[in-house]
């Protein structure tokens, strides 16, 4: 009967033991799961961040982009005022250039 209950308490304890790995093995692998995890949280809160800092930029490239065609706006309307004046002072200078052969041709007339 004493052999009988040390072969159970050593198989027992070979149970422990076997039990005891069992854990350690899971132990393990429930830390590199956890490893894991805090590597894919960090990468997505540093996409996250990357992903904030690039709304940003998208937001001033947008307000730089809305001020640009305003000023665009403004440079086309100058053009169109400028390109009035070049014309009316292109008329202009005709006109004189007109008038003044005219004058020297009616000059000319009275002298001769």
């Amino acid at each position: 009967m004493k052999v009988s209950l040390q072969e159970k308490a050593e198989e027992q304890l070979q149970q422990v033991i076997r039990e005891k790995q069992q854990a350690e093995r899971d132990c393990s692998l429930h830390k590199d799961k956890v490893q894991q995890l805090q590597l894919t949280v960090s990468r997505l809160e540093q996409a996250s961040s990357g992903t904030d800092a690039a709304r940003e930029r998208a937001l001033q490239l947008e307000a730089e982009l809305k001020n640009l065609r305003s000023l665009d706006e403004e440079h086309c309307d100058t053009i169109a005022k400028l390109k009035s004046q070049v014309s009316r002072l292109s008329d202009e200078l005709r006109s004189t250039h007109a008038q003044s052969a005219r004058v020297k041709e009616t000059s000319e007339q009275v002298l001769c």
